[in-house]
């Protein structure tokens, strides 16, 4: 539970560093920046930590692997959310 709400937290903050304009033809583009990155980095580092604390705590081993999926599900779903939110209010 800990993690899936680290991957919503880490969503809404790479959603707020993500750039977004309109284009020659009124189209909405959006494009990462060196902070989306750095977030990423920082998000999978994080993810990595707390599935060896479950696994270790839990005695369960590969726990946190078998829930990276749903950790990337959650995270990239709240960024884009966010982001498209944002967007249509341009």
């Amino acid at each position: 539970m800990a993690s899936l709400a680290v991957a919503a937290s880490f969503g809404m903050a790479r959603a707020r560093t993500v750039q977004i304009w309109r284009g020659p033809q009124s189209e909405v583009l959006r494009k990462g920046t060196v902070a989306t990155t750095g977030l990423w980095h920082a998000s999978v580092g994080v993810h990595i930590g707390l599935a060896l604390w479950i696994d270790h705590a839990a005695g369960a081993g590969l726990l946190g692997t078998a829930s990276l999926y749903s950790y990337l599900a959650l995270s990239l779903g709240t960024q884009n959310l966010l982001v498209r939110r944002r967007a249509a209010a341009l």
